[in-house]
């Protein structure tokens, strides 16, 4: 078995790749050996070249659940990564339930302070997806 951490960013085409990369020496990835003796998780890049959207998959044979030590390498260093790249940490796929606290690497407070707003004036009661979407308010 596997436990397997993905994202999908969008990143400028020159950049693509580079995060694959990059994220492989964060990780200490052992995938250049076919084999992996080491049992270290692969690092793998696919997505959609023309629309510079990437799916960074990070496995980590033998392991089914949530690995802590390996989310702490990667988080916030994917999202670190693609804001100096001047990417976005959502793409095809958006920010799900995952990523709405990481935003402000993509975008600056006071665009998610609008978006709130429509979001508030087109579903006042929030129940149209409700944590899904944008950071969850401070409770007051």
């Amino acid at each position: 078995s596997t436990q397997s951490t993905w994202d999908d960013m969008s990143i400028p085409i020159r950049h693509l790749y580079g995060l694959v990369e990059d994220t492989r020496k964060q990780v200490n990835d052992s995938s250049t050996d076919e084999l992996n003796p080491n049992g270290g998780p692969y690092v793998v890049g696919y997505g959609h070249l023309g629309d510079g959207n990437l799916h960074l998959n990070i496995a980590q044979p033998g392991l089914f659940q949530v690995n802590h030590q390996l989310l702490q390498k990667i988080e916030p260093f994917v999202y670190e990564w693609t804001s100096k790249h001047l990417g976005s940490i959502s793409a095809e796929h958006g920010l799900g339930y995952m990523k709405p606290n990481y935003i402000h690497y993509s975008k600056p407070s006071s665009m998610v302070s609008v978006m709130s707003k429509i979001k508030d004036i087109l579903d006042p009661k929030g129940i149209l997806n409700p944590y899904k979407v944008l950071p969850n308010k401070p409770q007051i």
